[in-house]
């Protein structure tokens, strides 16, 4: 160590100027709570006064005679020195390893030839904050004038304010204390004078990405629309380093959609993932009559339970009856957690889509050992559509003892730990019945995702927060009240006259129910293949398979939903086949006849705020006149737009490709 040096200003200047000159660089090691306080002052209690110091590994003070007492301490290490962070790299490593063998992991990983530049070098920096008293001055060192003046110095510090200064004492290491890596680097590997353009490039998205939190511009623009939209919801609450950045909103419409549509199912998409911004952007979807919907929109700091649970207890305290019974999520731990501890009661269930996806890409790793795929993914299929507790364990059974589980232990691992441990989110049978009405998957909501990204925030790769949220309130929220809007009037009898084939039940219904309906209404059942059990119980033969019937219930006797034993009622919840032909062929047994928990879902009628006060009709056979209510213009064609719709129907393909599992197919 070389001899310490009084510096009677702010040592950083000293500590930069003494690292440029010996070309090394040095870390914070340790550091006492005082010695960055700028408003410290001397106390009024002091209990020892120093007249000098010296002690092994911290910067000696000899005698000046002007008495002194410490104020903090520093150390610093060369940045090639210890690696106190060892454990925590390792947890890091280990966690980041787990990750990329479980399902939505994206995260390509890479091999370091060379991991780290820590070499254990000892040498250090020794840095002593005191606060001297040179009024108190001795020229006399004997121990008697020192204790005489120290207690002068007590009683003055006690009656009246007295001068005193800071001064930094501090130790450098010799050339020679360096180990492991050389003293002095050629002046041209040095980054800090000659950056490359990696370095360039991460300083200014490091500067962008500063500016993307720009706390001014946001609460500008929130007290903005707060005058103009009195009536929306937004919470806001800045990134203060105590507290983490919190953005809620809820427009008036989005509050409406929720209450009417939100009391069985909701969707929470995480769409940062899909957008360039560091902070979690979280859309709350509600599946509508004609589309899916944000029903609300919030940003958090970082993608925890807390702050995701937060979040929703804003939109909770917005929306006083809201407690949806189950919500459709990611295979996120975050998100499960968050839901189920925010709504009493609720189930999160896992999306049937990004469920079939994970298994595909499981078993497409080759590192998984998986020869032939279409076997298992037939067997992990029949776990998930299974409808009895009997056919789940059999489905089980069938996967457990078949050969590919008892020679395959990470097939038997995954499966255990992460699909079997969580059946009750995504089997069938362990789904509750009103689940299938609302909603089966969340790549609707995914779509407006895209919408979001391509259509309204093309261009907008580089801009910050303030500028997103912008987007999102001004113009991607009006965009889906319009679109619901125009869709919901154009299924009224008003905007278009019904073809007289469509049966009177079905007017001024949503188009998507009405085409199902439809297909389902051309079956050669009639009344000699229905026997009535009673009750508003039937029994229907089946159109294809010899012998086969199905018990159709219209739900009257236990007011409870309806229901058919065949497939595609179970899956779809809308009226099958076997229930368009009871509606054909028995009198008195129509649509109307259903329960009405069933029948009156705002799933399946026109939203009557979609138009003017007093001209929606109520279903009826005869065409209704209809006004229509600011309807949006029709967008011209453009570049953005082809390609969005371009990008659209790949995104469609790739998702039928997952769902394909006969291997014929794909090779044709």
């Amino acid at each position: 160590m070389s001899d310490s040096i009084m510096v009677e200003y702010e040592y950083s200047s000293f500590l930069k100027r003494y690292q440029e000159e010996t070309k090394s660089k040095f870390i914070i090691k340790n550091i006492t709570a005082n010695f960055n306080d700028k408003e410290w002052q001397p106390p009024t209690g002091i209990q020892k006064v120093y007249w000098e110091w010296k002690k092994d590994n911290t910067p000696s003070i000899p005698f000046s005679g002007v008495p002194f007492i410490f104020v903090g301490f520093k150390s610093m290490m060369c940045h090639q020195g210890k690696d106190n962070g060892a454990k925590k790299k390792r947890q890091y490593a280990e966690a980041k390893s787990k990750e990329t063998t479980q399902d939505h992991s994206f995260r390509k990983g890479r091999f370091l030839l060379q991991d780290t530049k820590k070499v254990g070098c000892p040498a250090e920096v020794h840095i002593t904050r005191i606060c001297r008293f040179p009024a108190f001055k001795l020229d006399d060192n004997r121990e008697r004038a020192r204790k005489a003046a120290a207690v002068r110095l007590r009683e003055a510090l006690k009656r009246d304010p007295i001068v005193w200064e800071i001064v930094y004492i501090v130790k450098t290491p010799a050339a020679s204390a360096h180990v492991g890596h050389p003293a002095i680097r050629p002046a041209l590997t040095r980054r800090r004078v000659y950056p490359t353009d990696k370095d360039i490039r991460n300083v200014i998205a490091k500067a962008r990405e500063e500016g993307r939190q720009s706390k001014i511009d946001l609460q500008d623009l929130v007290e903005s629309h707060k005058r103009k939209c009195p009536t929306d919801n937004i919470h806001l609450r800045l990134n203060s380093g105590k507290e983490d950045l919190l953005f809620c909103y809820q427009s008036e419409w989005q509050q409406k959609i929720l209450q009417l549509y939100g009391k069985d199912v909701c969707l929470l998409d995480a769409t940062y993932r899909t957008a360039p911004y560091a902070s979690p952007l979280f859309f709350l979807y509600v599946r509508t009559n004609v589309c899916y919907v944000v029903a609300g929109v919030f940003v958090v700091q970082h993608e925890r339970t807390e702050a995701v649970k937060e979040a929703l207890t804003v939109f909770k305290e917005w929306n006083k009856n809201w407690s949806p019974a189950h919500f459709l999520v990611d295979y996120s731990e975050v998100e499960i957690q968050a839901v189920e501890s925010t709504f009493e009661g609720a189930q999160a269930v896992l999306c049937d889509f990004h469920r079939e996806r994970a298994w595909v890409e499981w078993a497409r790793k080759p590192a998984d050992g998986i020869e032939d795929q279409g076997a298992l993914l037939k067997m992990l299929r029949a776990i998930a559509a299974a409808d009895t507790t009997e056919t789940f364990h059999q489905s089980v059974d069938l996967l457990t003892n078949s050969s590919v589980w008892r020679t395959n232990s990470m097939l038997r691992n995954w499966f255990s730990t992460t699909w079997l441990a969580e059946t009750k989110r995504w089997v069938a049978v362990f789904r509750d019945e009103s689940l299938n009405v609302a909603v089966t998957a969340n790549n609707g909501a995914k779509r407006q995702s895209e919408t979001l990204k391509f259509r309204f925030l093309d261009g907008y790769k580089e801009s910050t927060l303030t500028d997103m949220v912008t987007v999102v309130m001004n113009s991607y929220v009006p965009y889906m009240q319009k679109k619901y809007t125009e869709l919901n009037v154009r299924c009224s009898s008003g905007y278009k006259r019904y073809n007289k084939s469509v049966p009177a039940f079905l007017n001024n219904r949503p188009k998507d129910m009405v085409k199902h309906v439809l297909q389902r209404m051309d079956t050669s059942l009639g009344a000699e293949d229905i026997v009535s059990l009673g009750g508003g119980v039937f029994r229907v033969k089946s159109e294809t398979k010899e012998g086969a019937a199905y018990t159709v219930d219209f739900g009257r006797a236990s007011s409870t939903m309806p229901s058919c034993q065949c497939q595609d009622w179970k899956q779809q919840c809308l009226p099958c086949k076997h229930f368009c032909a009871v509606f054909r062929s028995v009198p008195g047994w129509t649509w109307n006849e259903l329960a009405e928990t069933y029948r009156d879902q705002p799933l399946f009628v026109l939203d009557p705020d979609c138009f003017c006060p007093g001209e929606h009709r109520q279903v009826s056979s005869e065409p209704a006149s209809t006004v229509v209510t600011d309807l949006p213009h029709r967008r011209k064609s453009c570049k953005n737009l082809l390609m969005e719709e371009c990008i659209s129907t790949l995104k469609n393909i790739m998702e039928s490709v997952y769902l394909l599992d006969n291997e014929t197919t794909l090779l044709s």
